[in-house]
């Protein structure tokens, strides 16, 4: 009969997905188990208070070959899309943009170390970014 109500409260503490009864790894105040903890995706409190920082660099370039004078060439993070960057420009710098192009750019592999191993730059990606409105530093003649 001993033998019975241990192999029950084994049973049971199993069913709950703890061994033999323990709290350990539960959340504060509650009989859950801590891997079901929700924290909030949001601050309280107004949201015109709260600032959002990037996780993304975005560096404007010369570009090398003529472009047209509404384009503009960027040289932007491999994980970032050209969504993020309409959004990037559009709600930071406050920058209307028509229309988003992106391309990734191979990085060289000919150059060999002391070693003569090769030697490869990393690859990057490059946007090219259509403006609204054209940007001249001349005023209209």
């Amino acid at each position: 009969m001993l033998f019975a109500g241990l192999f029950m409260n084994h049973s049971l503490a199993l069913s709950k997905g703890r061994p033999w009864g323990s709290t350990a790894h539960t959340a504060p105040g509650t009989g859950e188990p801590a891997a079901h903890i929700r924290y909030p995706l949001y601050q309280l409190g107004n949201p015109q208070l709260r600032v959002f920082r990037t996780n993304f660099f975005i560096r404007l370039v010369r570009p090398g070959t003529a472009q047209p004078e509404d384009t503009v060439q960027f040289r932007i993070p491999m994980e970032m899309t050209r969504v993020d960057l309409r959004n990037y420009l559009e709600r930071i710098y406050n920058v209307p943009v028509a229309a988003v192009r992106t391309r990734i750019q191979h990085g060289s592999n000919r150059k060999r170390d002391h070693r003569n191993i090769r030697v490869k730059k990393p690859d990057y990606k490059v946007a090219y970014v259509q403006l609204v409105g054209v940007l001249s530093s001349a005023p209209p003649v």
